[in-house]
């Protein structure tokens, strides 16, 4: 039997490391990607891209078995102060 394909969204943060660690440790084939992937992450097997790009999505996830959905806004306390700086107007 084949080995399950499972892809790790937000691999390079710290829970997806982790996850990436033990489905390696336990026999599954790992899709490890990250829009914020380090060119180390890069140079050890992790796929940059942006899944909310719908090309890259595709390519991405073929001939995957199942998805470990760990992807975040970056920094989301910035876009929090950002966002209440924003006056809207009637």
């Amino acid at each position: 039997m084949a080995k399950q394909r499972i892809c790790v969204t937000g691999a390079s943060g710290k829970a997806g490391r982790s996850v990436v660690r033990d489905l390696l440790e336990h026999g599954y084939d790992v899709v490890a990607t990250d829009v914020a992937s380090s060119k180390v992450d890069v140079e050890h097997g992790a796929v940059r891209a942006d899944l909310t790009d719908y090309g890259q999505a595709i390519q991405v996830l073929k001939d995957v078995d199942a998805v470990v959905h760990l992807a975040n806004i970056p920094a989301p306390a910035s876009t929090l102060r950002r966002s209440r700086s924003i006056r809207i107007w009637p």
